[in-house]
């Protein structure tokens, strides 16, 4: 039986225990992984909209998602990577990542403030993907996500979509 890529999914993080239920992006702030997959083509679903003052000030938001493999095969060299990115040219995208505890990632107090001791990346395509090692069936592996918003002329211009990408090696 063949490695399915459906079985690889994102969930979010700030579950009260490990794969609690939390379902709202805003709580999305580290933790434990929840039992809510973050629904895939949906508006918002990683980030509500930003603010006209925040649009013309700047600002940087972080989240914290969880990359699950529910497949019965191990994901090896795992890498996390933006396939694209439409929209918005006062906004980037970046990821990070921090040492591995199983089941936990650092919690923030609220999205305005910087996880501590994460390295931050802006990887384009799989050579650039920042590693997410190894994951074993049913487990998973914690990684944060910043938004930069630019400062602008206020035209509340932002990014449209954007497409996470996983690159493994499976056997």
């Amino acid at each position: 039986m063949g490695f399915n890529i459906s079985n690889i999914k994102m969930y979010y993080s700030g579950a009260a225990s490990a794969s609690g239920i939390q379902t709202n992006i805003e709580n999305s702030l580290g933790g434990y992984i929840s039992s809510s997959e973050i629904p895939n083509a949906s508006f918002n679903n990683l980030f509500t909209d930003i603010s006209g003052t925040d649009t013309i000030s700047g600002t940087t938001i972080y989240k914290a998602l969880f990359v699950k493999n529910t497949d019965v095969s191990m994901w090896n060299n795992g890498k996390i990577f933006i396939y694209s990115m439409v929209g918005s040219s006062y906004e980037d995208i970046y990821f990070g990542a921090e040492s591995h505890v199983v089941g936990y990632i650092q919690t923030i107090s609220d999205k305005y403030t910087s996880p501590t001791g994460v390295s931050w990346y802006n990887p384009d395509d799989i050579e650039s993907g920042i590693s997410i090692g190894d994951i074993t069936p049913q487990n998973f592996f914690g990684f944060w996500i910043k938004k930069v918003i630019i400062p602008s002329s206020g035209t509340g211009e932002k990014i449209h979509s954007i497409t996470i990408a996983f690159s493994a090696d499976v056997y």
